[in-house]
């Protein structure tokens, strides 16, 4: 039963794709037979009203058929009439309508920048959060990990949320179990299959083997569609395409630097890739499945029930800015007032093109599809529960216990690894030790280009006056700039994200080399080359016979120097760039919630970086002798 419907129509439909009598192919076809009218929603007050009474009576009549059943026999009036002396409805609406003394006014509400969380953003520009006596600051946030983890940490009173995470944090799913709820759903539809534009001769999915797909959360309803969408056309999604998470604002940057083949995304990541020139919309979310849920608006229930006015307050807002977003006529002017740098930050006809449904597809077609994105708070059908579903609903979830793992469990996963280290299950499942390989393979390819760039020139300077001079101010502007700065404009030059992680690596290593070598080759005692110089020994064979020997064991700290800070920056370039490697292994635990598997991770980096200091350290000790 949807937010806006009547829930005392009896000839409302049971489902959106069919009519109210189940006996017509569509809606309009039943209207233009038995001329059946439905009155809108106009008032705030009648809003308010249907709110409460839909509430009840999916309380009362938890499957439409009944419901219906019920008000066909009885009437609308009989039935409001029994339900009113069970129930106090106009009580409850003047309550809920009304409110009471707001416990705290100033709240932050977390939401990622994409098209889903409409209501929520526009409710600040828009005035609905003031309406109704509320300061609310809406801060822009970079993932769902993020969200989850301030929300978890009372940085943010409400959030925009996946479905499915406010029931996943109430289980305690990889964390202490905390109810939470999810007082309504933000929209339906309104995601899309976007392929980069290289693939426009690939409209058919079975040409998809061995693409490269992102979604913006491994358990989120993206993830679900692609894998259903993908398996109805042939492509076992484990085996022969690679699905990866990434963080929305993100996606299109990976497509241009083709990081990526394709995604299905929430908007307006979908119709910025078309404005940018660099993908297409191969298929809307709503051709897959016909208005599905996708984000959603969730609080804590120690907010619900702490501040029960205050909370009262943010839903009346959500209800009325969604209630404003339903209309088609308001589009363009949402589209305006979430479109600036402190919402969505994109051109107001991207967000335009996504509210209205006339777009452009990328293949030179414009679409018009007015439902390409819908809002509605409850746009459940059914709402029944079975006794099943009511004992996973948070009554039988661990209580109380802790999810940091402890000692025994780190050890069971650490062994469970090393049995199998080297295992392949396809693109999205691959062993420790695979994943181990990938980033080894990367620092040392990375850290071997380093030494034969630095050790050459770093003789050079340390060696020439004159070219310490002219490349100290270089030296010195380019050290200090962070490894990961380099990262998007590798990506947009090199466009392969395993060769802009070794670039990364190459930069990183670079200048501890460089300068160590340029050190100790300068620091090399003057006795020593005056000796040479009498004796007329060549500059070729005194750099490697005096200078060489003399300065390896400060050019060898250098190196040791470089090897660590390459394996520190590899697991965090990973986490950008994804795919495989140790540090994309420790971001998809982490957005899995398997802290025992992160703790493991975590562990094995800091080993194998023992390990290759150690292998540098020993080298230097080999090359080092007394004076």
């Amino acid at each position: 039963m949807s937010t806006f419907d009547n829930p005392f129509d009896p000839e409302r439909r049971l489902n959106r794709t069919g009519c109210s009598c189940g006996r017509h192919r569509s809606q309009a076809e039943h209207d233009s037979q038995l001329q059946l009218q439905s009155a809108p929603i106009e008032s705030e007050d009648r809003r308010y009203r249907g709110v409460v009474a839909a509430a009840v009576m999916r309380a009362v009549f938890p499957k439409d058929a009944a419901r219906r059943a019920f008000l066909k026999s009885v009437g609308a009036s009989t039935a409001l009439a029994a339900l009113s002396q069970l129930f106090p409805l106009k009580t409850a609406t003047e309550v809920f309508a009304q409110g009471g003394a707001l416990e705290k006014k100033d709240l932050k509400v977390g939401f990622i920048p994409i098209t889903c969380a409409t209501p929520i953003i526009m409710a600040h520009p828009m005035g609905f959060y003031s309406k109704h006596g509320l300061n609310v600051e809406v801060i822009k946030t970079a993932g769902w990990a993020v969200i989850r983890d301030k929300t978890l940490n009372k940085e943010y009173d409400a959030a925009h949320m996946l479905s499915p995470m406010p029931l996943a944090i109430t289980l305690g799913a990889g964390s202490n179990p905390i109810p939470y709820t999810m007082p309504a759903v933000e929209n339906i539809n309104g995601q899309a299959i976007t392929l980069a534009t290289k693939h426009k001769d690939k409209n058919d999915p079975k040409q998809w083997k061995g693409f490269k797909f992102a979604v913006p959360f491994d358990y989120s309803m993206h993830n679900y569609l692609l894998r259903y969408y993908v398996a109805e056309h042939g492509i076992d999604p484990d085996q022969d395409i690679q699905i990866r998470a990434v963080p929305p604002p993100e996606m299109v940057a990976n497509l241009r630097a083709d990081n990526i083949d394709g995604f299905l995304a929430p908007d307006p990541v979908n119709q910025r890739a078309v404005y940018d020139g660099v993908g297409f919309i191969h298929i809307l979310s709503k051709d897959i499945w016909d208005r599905h849920p996708c984000c959603a608006f969730a609080v804590s229930k120690e907010f619900v029930t702490g501040s029960p006015n205050t909370y009262a307050a943010l839903l009346k807002a959500i209800i009325d800015a969604t209630a404003f977003a339903t209309k088609q006529e308001n589009r363009k002017q949402i589209a305006e007032a979430i479109a600036p740098a402190n919402y969505l930050n994109q051109p107001v006809t991207v967000v335009e093109q996504v509210l209205t449904g006339t777009f452009a597809d990328g293949l030179g077609n414009v679409k018009r599809v007015p439902d390409r994105i819908d809002f509605d708070p409850f746009p459940w059908q059914c709402a029944s529960m079975d006794p099943e579903y009511a004992k996973l609903m948070g009554t039988t979830a661990t209580q109380g216990k802790s999810a940091m793992p402890g000692p025994l469990d780190v050890g069971a996963k650490l062994w469970e690894h090393l049995k199998r280290p080297f295992y392949d299950n396809g693109p999205n499942d691959k062993g420790l030790g695979i994943q181990l390989a990938y980033s080894i393979a990367r620092v040392m390819t990375g850290y071997l280009m380093a030494v034969a760039v630095a050790i050459p020139i770093g003789f050079l300077i340390g060696m020439s006056p004159l070219m310490s001079r002219a490349l100290d101010p270089f030296v010195q502007i380019l050290k200090p700039i962070s490894p990961l700065a380099w990262m998007p404009l590798a990506l947009y030059t090199i466009k392969d994200s395993n060769l802009s992680s070794i670039f990364v690596i190459f930069i990183c290593s670079l200048w501890p080399m460089l300068i160590n070598t340029a050190f100790g080759v300068a620091a090399v005692r003057k006795e020593w080359l005056n000796v040479a110089r009498t004796l007329e020994v060549g500059t070729f064979r005194r750099a490697f016979t005096i200078i060489l020997p003399a300065a390896a064991p400060t050019i060898l700290t250098g190196m040791r120097i470089s090897i660590g800070i390459a394996w520190l920056v590899i697991v965090a370039a990973e986490m950008l760039v994804g795919g495989t490697g140790i540090g994309y292994f420790v971001w998809n635990e982490w957005n899995n919630l398997s802290i025992t598997n992160v703790i493991t991770a975590i562990l094995v980096i800091g080993l194998v970086g023992m390990v290759l200091d150690q292998a540098l350290a020993r080298a230097t000790r080999l090359v080092t002798f007394p004076e």
